[in-house]
């Protein structure tokens, strides 16, 4: 076996013999010629994650059971996922006699002594909340695995996992860093940001085909395609853009209600089909059984439907994912949102458009659906193909029309030599260039020592983004950029590199100028695929803005530029009528990446000279990991020991999670109850109050460490009896 040829330890090569693995394929012998067992940083890339986890599972056990001064660690996207992982890696290490630890959810994440052993398994966010009071977690890491390094894009899970990787490259030893990747079409700078090479999967197990397709009927067509899936022993996933979309769509294709016999699905199922569903049911109905979210998923899954959302309690996640992962059922209903970096794969993937939402509150706290970027989308059809079960796979977006078809066609796919289409590979992208994470990074380099930093801003050098846009570092005055910092450089930091190449091939004859004035510059673009004129304004009081799609759900909330504005500020710097004042009004409508000025304005720093000191207030909010508006209040009021705690929580966790404070203040008032299932109402998801919960809890327990009284009296008193119940309403239910 060629483990042996690398001189593995002798008791984990007994181990891997008797759970069968006889030899390993052709992409894990790559990794180990590659020196993956000798130190040697890898970023392994592929669609088939597990058949990488597998093999550089293998490595981290290895490093630490030859070494025992060693330790590692294992990240993940999710608790899912993280978990996932634990029971693999526990079932191998418990034989050798190496202790393996997690730092999965929030609640361990927060305790004031956190016990690592030789392995930790944790998910990016937690152990990024971990390591802000605990950086002896990195001591001693010989080795990181990383699963899923290109979300480092992501928006809520890439600033957590690029800060670990940033506070990995700082640490004296460097470790080990063998890291898991989907194809990704930069994968040069992140090997060059990594140090590492980079070790390719030569040949696809399953055969993947791509489509875009507008259905007449979108009821009758699925009912069809899902029967004649199922019938051939696959499974079929439906991405929606938001969960009311997934839960709607699942209870008409079953109930068939106004609906005609053909449009009702009916997949004839076997009788011993039925009973293992109707146990999951049965299991699925013991968690929040009076909810009507409980009494509905138990409905579809009876018949061979499965709803899986942020909504749905951990505990009904845990079992309708492994139930979809061991093949008993056979149609799944997601979120698009969700579905990414879930792990989860089918036969056939249907993408109900391009667009994801946030509906897991009332309709009146909905957010706007934004459009998805490429990434996400190739992310979401690579979803489709089974390893080792599939053949063929199917990745399918529907849409509404034929305009809309060309659209996506453009937007999403290239057209291969043979006329097929495949999904673009897109960047990894980096949340860093986000004023709030940036000043969070900073803050935390100024902070963590306590004692004045000359230069905080060299921990930028170390990110990705830094990386990525061939940045030098930050001088107290703004950036420094590799070269001329000049507009040009700017709008690459908010521009992808496709996006910039898809400006350049916009024709000057399709853009014309409306307004000209020494502080704003406004025109139009003729689209490429449409017959319409987008309207593009570069403000140097206001910012920059754009009529089109791309930016207006997605751009400005994810302060990336569209082709459309990055086409717009080049020609305005070009065109003698708009050159005087064109390079001025870009830098200014592209400011704000002034850090240091933020954080003193804040009274989060002090400047002495060159010197940068962190004050109280700095050093607690790097703890909380709130707005500075919020941690002032939490400190005006620990200050004074007194003032109203639900407001406090209220206000904080409102922000951190983007609920309402309605609804945060709902499960507050009802956390008296004690338990968490009695809280579950017909208009709130069992869900949405578990992960209120949580955040509670960790909310409250950077409080009670900010607070000071070994009587506490006052706010002290009321924070630690809220504790004992937030505690009690997060243990796993039996």
């Amino acid at each position: 076996m060629e483990l042996e040829l690398e001189r593995i330890n002798p008791g984990l090569l007994e181990i891997l013999r008797r759970q069968g693995l006889v030899r390993l394929t052709e992409f894990q012998q790559s990794a180990l010629h590659a020196g993956l067992m000798r130190g040697e940083n890898q970023i392994l890339v592929t669609h088939d994650f597990d058949e990488a986890y597998d093999v550089a599972e293998i490595a981290v056990i290895n490093r630490v059971a030859s070494d025992f001064r060693a330790r590692a660690v294992v990240l993940c996207p999710n608790p899912h996922q993280a978990e996932k992982r634990l029971r693999s890696i526990g079932a191998r290490c418990g034989r050798l006699g190496i202790e393996v630890k997690s730092i999965i959810r929030r609640k361990s994440a927060t305790g004031l002594e956190i016990r690592h052993g030789r392995i930790t398994v944790g998910t990016y966010q937690s152990f990024s909340i971990a390591l802000r009071a605990h950086p002896e977690l990195l001591e001693g890491v010989a080795i990181v695995l990383v699963e899923r390094v290109d979300l480092i894009g992501h928006e809520t899970a890439g600033a957590p996992l690029e800060s670990i990787l940033v506070a990995l490259k700082g640490v004296a030893t460097q470790p080990q860093i063998v890291a898991v990747t989907r194809p990704i079409a930069d994968i040069e700078t992140v090997r060059q940001w990594l140090s590492a090479e980079v070790v390719k999967d030569p040949r696809p197990e399953v055969k993947r085909i791509f489509s875009v397709k507008v259905f007449e009927s979108l009821h009758r067509s699925l009912v069809s395609l899902i029967e004649f899936v199922y019938h051939r022993n696959g499974q079929v996933m439906i991405l929606t853009s938001g969960v009311h979309a997934a839960e709607n769509l699942a209870k008409q294709l079953v109930t068939g209600e106004d609906m005609s016999d053909s449009d009702r699905l009916d997949l004839r199922m076997r009788p011993e089909t039925k009973d293992v569903l109707l146990d999951l049911a049965r299991s699925i109905g013991r968690f929040f059984p009076e909810c009507r979210q409980t009494r509905d998923l138990v409905g579809v899954l009876r018949k061979g439907v499965a709803i899986l959302h942020e909504g749905l309690p951990r505990s009904q996640r845990r079992v309708v994912s492994e139930a979809w992962e061991a093949g008993k059922i056979p149609v799944i209903m997601m979120p698009a949102g969700f579905a990414i970096a879930s792990g989860l794969q089918a036969t056939v993937v249907f993408l109900l458009g391009v667009y994801a939402g946030h509906d897991t509150e009332t309709s009146s706290d909905q957010r706007e659906p934004m459009m998805l970027p490429e990434w996400e989308v190739t992310d979401l059809l690579y979803s489709a193909g089974r390893t080792g079960k599939d053949n063929e796979a199917f990745g399918m977006v529907i849409v509404d029309s034929d305009a809309e078809k060309r659209r996506v066609v453009d937007k999403y796919f290239v057209t291969e030599e043979d006329g097929t289409i495949v999904p673009r590979v897109g960047e990894v992208d980096s949340t860093m260039d986000q004023p709030e994470n940036l000043e969070d990074l900073v803050l935390s380099e100024v902070c963590r020592t306590g004692v004045e930093n000359e230069n905080p801003f060299v921990v930028l050098s170390r990110t990705y983004w830094a990386a990525k846009n061939r940045f030098l570092g930050m001088t107290q005055a703004g950036l420094l950029l590799d070269g001329e910092g000049d507009a040009q450089s700017l709008l690459a930091l908010r521009a992808t590199a496709s996006i910039t190449r898809r400006a350049e091939e916009i024709p000057d004859s399709s853009v014309k100028l409306v307004s000209v004035t020494p502080v704003k510059i406004e025109g139009l673009i003729h689209s490429g695929t449409r017959e319409i004129w987008h309207y593009v304004a570069l403000k140097a009081a206001e910012g920059v803005s754009c009529s089109c799609e791309s930016w207006k759900y997605q751009g400005a909330s994810r302060h990336r530029l569209c082709k459309h504005i990055v086409k717009f500020a080049g020609f305005a710097m070009r065109n003698p009528e708009t050159k005087p004042y064109a390079t001025s009004v870009v830098l200014q409508s592209l400011r704000g990446m002034s850090v240091l000025s933020e954080l003193e304005q804040d009274g989060l720093v002090t400047r002495s000279g060159k010197s940068v000191k962190c004050t109280t207030l700095g050093a607690n909010v790097t703890v909380l990991g709130v707005p500075v508006k919020d941690a002032q209040k939490v400190m005006r009021a620990t200050k004074a020991g007194s003032g109203d705690l639900k407001d406090i929580l209220t206000g904080v966790v409102a922000t951190r999670t983007g609920h309402s404070k309605a609804l945060v203040r709902r499960v507050l008032d009802g956390v008296q109850l004690g338990n968490i299932q009695k809280l579950a109402c017909e208009e709130d998801m069992a869900g949405v109050l578990e992960n209120i919960i949580e955040e509670l809890h960790y909310t409250n327990a950077i409080l009670l460490k900010l607070m000071t009284g070994d009587d506490r009296l006052g706010l002290n008193r009321e924070s630690f009896e809220l504790q004992k119940t937030l505690v009690s309403l997060i243990e796993e239910p039996e």
